[in-house]
């Protein structure tokens, strides 16, 4: 239910509604032990720098996390890919993409 009012969104979530409401996480990194780091592994290789950028969502219904529905990552200096699919579409995409960049750039 998208209307506002006592049946929105958001007062659903708050109720723990979620049936018409798909949550997503971040996917977990797994330890490397031949690198010694903290590793996610990308769909098609098409990541191939490191960066605090880098991400991937998954589902919370997919307790596995082995189908990630995003990937956003560095490929080279100043050069990222962006891969989605149903249910983001193009706009949220970018928008969570985007946010990277200032997440990241409050870490530092």
């Amino acid at each position: 239910s998208l209307s506002y009012g006592k049946n929105d969104m958001i007062s659903d979530f708050k109720k723990k509604q979620t049936d018409d409401i798909m949550l997503s996480t971040s996917k977990s990194p797994v330890f490397n032990e031949k690198r010694q780091a903290w590793v996610l592994d990308f769909i098609d290789k098409r990541v191939t720098k490191a960066s605090i950028k880098n991400f991937q969502l998954v589902s919370t219904a997919d307790v596995d996390q082995q189908n990630p529905f995003f990937q956003f990552g560095k490929t080279d200096k100043d050069e990222f890919i962006l891969d989605f699919m149903w249910p983001m579409g193009p706009m949220q995409a970018f928008a969570i993409a985007l946010s990277s960049f200032d997440a990241a750039t409050t870490w530092n």
